[in-house]
């Protein structure tokens, strides 16, 4: 799974629903920075 066709409001409707947690979405997050890092160096 990636978020980053997610936008903020299906984020929010994601959570609401229960599809998503905030762990999730942070986890996720965080593995999409530490797969581009390399590429961008940020």
């Amino acid at each position: 799974m990636t978020l980053q066709h997610f936008t903020i409001a299906d984020l929010q409707r994601a959570l609401h629903d229960g599809e998503l947690s905030a762990r999730e979405i942070a986890r996720q997050t965080l593995d999409d920075i530490a797969r581009v890092n390399p590429q961008i160096n940020a």
